[in-house]
């Protein structure tokens, strides 16, 4: 759930949006499980495509098909984030 949880953050900060929203808790978890994972390049089309594969796979359904630890998920988005785009983004720079 961690890897989960800083995905939705992370996807929050670029897009000012959550992932997936309902009309009460029930409804948002409906969503979650009946809906695509939402791209951030559909509301932000200047974050690369690879920071938005990232985010993706961190928002996946199933635990395992997420990053094993934060750690990883961290150091893959650092890699994958040129400095210039760190800086208009806010995300970590490699």
């Amino acid at each position: 759930s961690d890897i989960y949880s800083l995905a939705c953050v992370l996807y929050e900060m670029l897009t000012g949006e959550v992932p997936y929203v309902g009309r009460g808790v029930m409804k948002t978890v409906v969503r979650h499980l009946s809906d695509p994972i939402p791209s951030v390049r559909k509301l932000r089309p200047d974050v690369p495509g690879v920071v938005d594969a990232i985010i993706t796979k961190g928002l996946a359904k199933r635990p395992v098909d997420r990053f094993p630890t934060a750690a990883v998920f961290r150091e893959v988005l650092a890699g994958a984030v040129p400095p210039r785009t760190a800086v208009r983004t806010g995300l970590p720079a490699r």
